[in-house]
């Protein structure tokens, strides 16, 4: 199972269990299926709440612990979209595989939304 920890400012540390759902889907020719499964899925499409319920078990996570952290991650990716692509071209100049990045993420949020994994209206 692919799951991270990250440490946030002031020494937090914060659980990451979908940190990777973006990292290969940018690349159009490689395989769209996961390597690993949430809940049994392999296929984003059929990522659902009842699915993330499922991951809580297997990583013995508090129930509604992955639905809130896939919710949290679609906010602040959202809140500091803008900001990030702005520093970003400042420093590197246009780098179109970050729209990419960003379509992807916004298809991915929608799909999740569909199967009421998260709200994207939030």
């Amino acid at each position: 199972m692919n799951t991270g920890v990250d440490r946030l400012l002031g020494q937090r540390y914060e659980i990451a269990p979908l940190y990777d759902l973006v990292c290969t889907a940018i690349y159009p020719k490689l395989q769209k299926h996961f390597a690993f499964s949430i809940g049994g899925q392999n296929d984003y499409t059929q990522i659902g709440k009842k699915e993330l319920k499922l991951l809580d078990r297997q990583l013995e996570f508090k129930e509604g612990t992955c639905q809130e952290r896939m919710q949290a991650m679609h906010q602040k990716i959202t809140q500091h979209k803008s900001t990030n692509r702005e520093q970003i071209t400042k420093e590197y100049g246009k780098i179109s595989l970050l729209e990419r990045i960003e379509e992807v993420i916004e298809a991915r949020a929608r799909t999740f939304a569909n199967q009421k994994a998260i709200d994207i209206k939030s």
